[in-house]
């Protein structure tokens, strides 16, 4: 499927008087995006962005770091918490989840 990261649907609002933090995100078919959130923003804030700029079929996992990536799976968890912040270069990435049946 293919990602729009021209939309502006799922994006979280941002509150310029409080601390945001930049996140790149790298999509399924390797395009990439920026986007500016405060440090409250949830991780469930990110997977509503990813659902509405690169939805896709199936499951996918949304994962931080490289060696070894971190899935973010807590909804409920700030950018804060996770320790998303910019100055740690991150970057997270979506990807498909085979479920293969035998």
């Amino acid at each position: 499927m293919a990602v729009n990261t021209n939309t502006e649907e799922g994006k979280p609002k941002v509150d310029p008087s409080k601390p945001t933090t930049e996140i790149r995100f790298r999509f399924h078919n390797g395009q990439t995006a920026t986007l500016t959130v405060n440090l409250t923003t949830t991780v469930g804030d990110l997977h509503m962005y990813v659902m509405h700029v690169a939805p896709t079929e199936g499951s996918y996992a949304l994962t931080e770091g490289f060696r070894p990536p971190r899935e973010l799976n807590d909804p409920n968890q700030t950018i804060e918490e996770a320790k998303l912040q910019k100055e740690k270069e991150e970057q997270y990435s979506t990807r498909r989840r085979s479920s293969r049946t035998p």
